[in-house]
């Protein structure tokens, strides 16, 4: 049988939303795929659950190793697939069931490098699922032009080439939103970067997928559930998180030089800094597990911000490609009002 796609699913500590993952992808109505089950030396019952779905599924094969984080994870799990297009996805989240027949039916319909789909956010039980839909059109593209501005958009979701007020949801750079051909992977060399410690590695990784794309399709449908969860690598308390928002600003910049285009994402990488300034007040700064007194995180709240990268932000980022919220944030720190913006991440932590 050939395999028409790879479905990679890294897993660590997942063992409460594991079982519901599996069930959504080895009931897909697309029979002739391969799951690659990554077991990144999860403490829990995670590598167990995956071996007894093995044993009665001659589709699955589990990958056990040592921990290394989800970007090797990943890149142990594409480097063992065979499929012709890849379906990267989260082991606590789910995939409704004809996703991946719908998906890889455009991709032969179309031909493209890459196929995008909608998805919908939902709270931690997968209950009220609100559909966010990237775009206001389905669409076919070899235009290089709107690929790139796709590139842009994964580093940044304000710089859409489709303008689209329905869209609620999290970056285009994720890469459960997306069917992928295995061979523009394999043939690029393109990795999940480790470098970042799993933060916006998914995004780095589309960004390069959006660079050697030659054709794209986008269909309206929200085929993944993804879990809103407060323990997520982007949300939960992290210490370490402006050292690897200053490695995730390097690399992209890094990308901007390699392939002479930092002019074209200029706008993209502030509005990214941006992003990964307030994710510092969430992870770090205001997070209910800092112990640090309150004074104490003002202090060094104020010292960071200080930062070229970060001062250069605050003058820099197109305040129109922000929501509200974001606008409402860069007017304050503008004014310098650094105060009332932590005073109001504080009050989310405390909730």
């Amino acid at each position: 049988m050939s395999i028409k796609v790879s479905v990679v699913v890294p897993m660590y500590n997942v063992e409460k939303y594991l079982e519901a993952c599996l069930d959504s992808i080895v009931n897909q109505t697309l029979k002739e795929i391969e799951i690659i089950l990554v077991d990144d030396g999860s403490p829990d019952s995670s590598g167990k659950i995956a071996d007894s779905y093995a044993e009665k599924d001659p589709r699955i094969r589990v990958i056990h190793k040592q921990n290394g984080g989800v970007s090797e994870a990943r890149n142990d799990g594409i480097s063992q697939s065979h499929g012709e297009y890849l379906y990267i996805m989260d082991s606590d989240d789910c995939i409704a069931p004809e996703a991946l027949k719908k998906m890889y039916n455009q991709a032969m319909k179309s031909s493209a490098d890459v196929v995008i789909s909608d998805h919908y956010m939902c709270d931690e039980n997968l209950n009220h699922p609100r559909p966010a839909h990237f775009f206001p059109e389905e669409f076919v593209t070899d235009d290089i032009q709107i690929i790139h501005k796709l590139r842009n958009m994964a580093i940044f979701e304000g710089y859409s080439p489709f303008e689209s007020k329905e869209y609620k949801g999290l970056g285009i750079g994720a890469p459960w939103t997306k069917l992928i051909k295995r061979s523009l992977v394999t043939e690029h060399n393109l990795k999940f970067d480790s470098y970042v410690k799993g933060v916006f590695d998914d995004g780095l990784f589309c960004v390069e997928v959006f660079q050697k794309a030659k054709k794209v399709s986008y269909i309206r449908e929200n085929l993944y559930y993804y879990r809103v969860l407060k323990t997520s690598l982007m949300r939960g308390f992290n210490p370490k998180r402006e050292e690897i928002n200053d490695r995730i600003f390097e690399r992209i910049r890094n990308f901007g030089e390699n392939y002479s285009c930092m002019s074209e994402i200029e706008g993209p990488y502030w509005g990214r800094v941006f992003l990964n300034l307030r994710f510092l007040f969430i992870a770090y700064f205001c997070n209910a597990n800092n112990k640090a007194s309150k004074k104490e995180r003002y202090k060094e709240m104020k010292k960071v911000i200080s930062k070229k990268v970060y001062s250069d932000m605050i003058k820099k980022v197109d305040i129109s490609k922000l929501n509200s919220s974001g606008k409402k944030m860069i007017i304050l720190l503008r004014l310098h009002l650094y105060i009332v913006v932590f005073n109001h991440f504080e009050r989310k932590g405390e909730k």
